[in-house]
Order: C-alpha cells, then sequence, then structure tokens
C-alpha cells in the first residue's frame, strides 16, 4: 500500500481520505483485517464529530452579506456626496465639502476587520449625527444614506455577538490529538496490509489494495499541486488586500 504524508492534508481532505478507506474495508470484508476496521470506524466516527464542532457558525454566511452591503451603503453614500459637490447651487457645493471633510478623516474603512470597521461606522454616524455637521448633512440629502448604514452596521454587529456567543458554548474538541489517533489506526491497517500480502494474499486483498492505492494518488496529486512554483525573474509580488 503507498504512503501519502497526511499531514499535508487539511482537516477536510484527511477525513475525506479516511472515510473512502473505511468504505473500501467494508466493501473488501477481509476477516483478519476486521478488528484494526471496527477500532478505524471508531476513530473516523470521533473526527467526523470534531469536525462538526469546530466548522463555522451559521451565522457566519450571514455576516458576509450583511458586511458587504453596509460597504454598499458606505459606497452609495460617497458617491452621491462627490455629486452634491458638482452642484450648481453654492451652498450645497460648500455643505458637500464640510461633510467630506469629516467622512475623509475616517479613510475607506471597509478594508478593516470587523470589529475595526464597525466601530469606526458608529463613530462617523455620530459625527455626521452632531451639531455641525447635521445640517449640511441634511441640505446635500445623505441623511437617508446615514439611516440605512445605521441600521445595517447595528443588525452585524448583533449577528455577530451571537456567532461569537455561538462559538463560546462550543465544547473544546482536541481536533489535532483526535486526529493523531486516526492516523495511528490507519498506519496499523497499512502495516497489516503489507503483512497479508505475504502471508495471507488473496484476489480480494489486491483489489483492496489497488483501490486504496488510487484514492491516495489522487490525494498525492492534489498535494503536489499546492507546490509553489519557483517565482520568474524580476517578478514581483502583488500586495494582497487585508483580510477581514
Amino acid at each position: 500500500m503507498k504512503k501519502i504524508d497526511l499531514t499535508k492534508l487539511h482537516n477536510t481532505e484527511h477525513l475525506a481520505l479516511m472515510t473512502d478507506v473505511l468504505k473500501l474495508l467494508k466493501e473488501a470484508n477481509i476477516d483478519a483485517l476486521t478488528p484494526l476496521k471496527t477500532e478505524f470506524e471508531k476513530q473516523v466516527k470521533a473526527s467526523e464529530e470534531a469536525q462538526k464542532q469546530v466548522r463555522k457558525s451559521e451565522h457566519t454566511s450571514d455576516l458576509v452579506s450583511l458586511d458587504e452591503k453596509r460597504d454598499r451603503i458606505y459606497r452609495g453614500l460617497v458617491l452621491r456626496l462627490q455629486s452634491e459637490e458638482l452642484a450648481e447651487v453654492e451652498e450645497r457645493r460648500a455643505a458637500a465639502k464640510k461633510v467630506s471633510l469629516v467622512i475623509n478623516t475616517y479613510g475607506n474603512f471597509t478594508k478593516f476587520n470587523y470589529r475595526k470597521e464597525t466601530a469606526e461606522i458608529y463613530n462617523l454616524i455620530s459625527d455626521l449625527n452632531s451639531d455641525e455637521y447635521r445640517p449640511a448633512m441634511q441640505k446635500v440629502g445623505i441623511e437617508e444614506w446615514v439611516n440605512w448604514l445605521d441600521t445595517v452596521n447595528k443588525a452585524f454587529e448583533t449577528l455577530y455577538d451571537q456567532r461569537r456567543d455561538d462559538y463560546a458554548e462550543q465544547p473544546t474538541v482536541d481536533v489535532k490529538n483526535i486526529r493523531k489517533e486516526l492516523d495511528a489506526s490507519f498506519k496499523k491497517i497499512q502495516e497489516m496490509t503489507r503483512a497479508l500480502v505475504i502471508l495471507q494474499p488473496s484476489e480480494t486483498l489486491n483489489t483492496f489494495i489497488s483501490k486504496t492505492n488510487a484514492t491516495i494518488n489522487k490525494w498525492k496529486e492534489i498535494l503536489a499541486q499546492r507546490i509553489p512554483k519557483k517565482p520568474k525573474k524580476n517578478e514581483t509580488k502583488e500586495e494582497g488586500k487585508e483580510e477581514k
């Protein structure tokens, strides 16, 4: 049976490989491997349960949508303000420039992490609603945009806190140790299989080995594709965007 560096596999990939091996073990139904198969199945189920508990909260996709929505509203607000800076009425142009000054002090906070962006939006809205800037904000007609931004930002914060609480309630799971135990069971199966090739050769065993090797090869090919290519001369790295 072929070898593979199991440490290179992501948790979900590792579980997928082990699940495939378990299916092949059940399909082959080799008596000499039954005790190891029983223990291996327990380890696979333990790994499944562990990964279920550490998966992202169901709120994550909704958070992403709300974050995109507040970013879109903010961009719309800025574009509306920029159009007012070109208005024919001098008072509106002056008001737009005044509001732009306070907005520009915050920079592009849509690139910040979730917590920081939420706080910056609250601070911006507080400034815009102050006695100093509220008249100018109303004059250029962005009050509705500011209210939209405030509503979505509050909804985002509420959901963010809910996700945090969900994580806190999850039991502590030692995925690393569970995976290590599963690896040990898999290696025992490999060792026993190699021994059976000599001691109890059979067509069923050969078929099991062939199918298992095909599965292992599939994951080895995936791992090989991850090996970074050497950069060409004069090739520069593109600066990545800050992740949220």
